[in-house]
């Protein structure tokens, strides 16, 4: 992919043409991109309190009991968006790893692949989680594996 810039005080507003023989998943991305309005907060619901969350120090979401959790280095909070919505909100950050689970390859200490047809994701804070095996090529796509 060829990325060309032209920085000038002329324009007043930014343009963005994208030029492509057709529409795959990295123009969707772009699109996606270019369209978001505003960057999305996330809040986290811990005694009572809302606590803002950065995103670049999640490890994981996943869901249990009807609830949707954070996982940072520091807690588990609770969050109250469901687990569809933030993987659209951060699919260029996290990879969806089964139906209930979101988790962040910057966090990642290694990969078991001997069980039969998951991945054992092993996380630096000595946390695991397993991959269902219907996202198993998407998590290799992922992470280049």
């Amino acid at each position: 992919m060829k990325l060309k810039l032209n920085i000038d005080s002329k324009y007043s507003e930014k343009e963005v043409h994208i030029f492509a023989d057709k529409v795959d998943d990295k123009i969707n991305q772009i699109i996606n991109i270019c369209n978001k309005k505003e960057k999305f907060k996330l809040f986290s619901i811990k005694d009572e309190k809302y606590i803002p969350i950065n995103i670049d120090e999640v490890i994981r979401f996943y869901s249990l009991d009807k609830k949707v959790y954070c996982q940072t280095l520091k807690d588990t909070l609770i969050v109250k968006e469901p687990i569809y919505k933030l993987e659209e909100l951060y699919s260029d950050k996290l990879i969806k790893i089964s139906r209930g689970e979101l988790i962040n390859p910057d966090f990642i200490d290694y990969l078991d692949l001997s069980l039969t047809g998951t991945i054992t994701i092993f996380f630096i804070n000595k946390e695991k989680t397993y991959s269902s095996r219907r996202f198993i090529k998407e998590i290799k796509r992922s992470l280049g594996i």
